[in-house]
């Protein structure tokens, strides 16, 4: 079928569909899927938003540290990161040393309706916004984000609910080129 044997590592804001296209994406090849944010929830026995809301955001992202250096011995998988995984100590260096990188990009404006959708209640980092507030805040976190997710391999840009399409763009673009 292919030679391509690298881990593809999925990254992107928060309801980007790096855990949907993730998914996706390993049905198609067969591989399997990591998404390191159940990782760390199953290594901790509680959520990640629980994590975060009882032990702090500095505890959590290192603990999504130690979750992305325990991979880089695996052999070639799927990973969906966490949305703020990559812009965290040296991560994106180490995201793109364990395999091929893709930033999965979608306008502020899809961002928050993906997000209404799944359920904001569930990311603490989003409580109480709704609407254009909401619109404003995934806009500002995403332009701080954005040097780190640039630095990554492959950018697909996504819209409305296309992660399947999107799972087929990058096995089409990246493992039957091989």
């Amino acid at each position: 079928m292919t030679h391509f044997q690298q881990n593809i590592i999925l990254i992107g804001y928060m309801a980007s569909g790096k855990t949907t296209v993730g998914k996706a994406l390993s049905t198609l090849t067969g591989w399997k899927f990591i998404d390191c944010d159940d990782l760390i929830a199953e290594r901790e026995g509680c959520s990640c938003a629980d994590i975060i809301r009882t032990k702090g955001e500095t505890y959590f992202r290192n603990l999504e540290r130690q979750i992305l250096s325990s991979l880089s011995a695996t052999p070639p998988m799927i990973i969906a990161t966490g949305g703020g995984m990559p812009c965290y100590q040296d991560n994106m260096q180490l995201i793109n040393q364990l395999g091929t990188s893709i930033y999965l990009h979608r306008t502020p404006e899809d961002l928050a309706i993906r997000l209404e959708l799944t359920g904001i209640h569930t990311r603490p980092l989003l409580q109480g916004k709704t609407g254009q507030e909401l619109i404003e805040h995934v806009h500002m976190q995403l332009q701080s984000r954005l040097p780190y997710y640039h630095m990554a391999q492959h950018t697909i840009t996504g819209q409305g609910d296309d992660d399947q399409e999107i799972a087929n763009q990058i096995y089409h673009r990246l493992i039957c080129q091989q």
